[in-house]
């Protein structure tokens, strides 16, 4: 059986719609999840929930919510773009669901792709704090798209019956 893995993405991505405040429970389930286990602890997660911004973090929270990525962690002051080598797309090339965006300016700012229209127009999944929430965008002007499809596992396809 083949899974979809861009489809498990917005789906997870689509569930944390909500206020996240700075401090808050879901905050903490994010970043306990994300942090390499030899750096979560309590002490640094209460510390990540209440003064981090947290888009990355979230989409992060994502695509392991989704059964991807689940290898690669959060870098406190790298994020996980660059150590996870995901591939930057070319200008020409158009991004899929699931797919992530960087705003790079005035900072990094995270966002998973939820659709893109050959006009430009196009839309995301994203947050910080108070909220996560859905937003439409036209142009790509200042915006990286990077490619998670070499985070997905191998998909299971059952072996065959054997022959009799």
């Amino acid at each position: 059986m083949t899974i979809d893995y861009r489809a498990r993405i917005l789906e997870s991505a689509a569930s944390m719609i909500g206020d996240y405040g700075k401090g808050s429970d879901q905050l903490y389930d994010i970043w306990r999840d994300v942090l390499p286990l030899a750096v979560a602890t309590d002490k640094q997660v209460v510390q990540c929930a209440a003064k981090l911004e947290w888009c990355g973090s979230s989409a992060l929270y994502a695509l392991h919510r989704a059964g991807v990525g689940l290898d690669v962690h959060w870098r406190l002051g790298v994020g996980f773009i660059g150590p996870a080598k995901l591939r930057k797309l070319g200008k020409d090339e158009h991004p899929k669901p699931g797919d992530l965006a960087v705003k790079n300016h005035p900072f990094a700012h995270h966002m998973i792709v939820e659709y893109f229209n050959h006009d430009l127009d196009w839309g995301d999944l994203a947050g910080n704090t108070p909220h996560y929430q859905r937003h439409r965008h036209v142009g790509r002007d200042g915006i990286d798209f990077y490619d998670v499809s070499s985070l997905f596992p191998p998909d299971t396809i059952p072996a065959p019956p054997p022959e009799s």
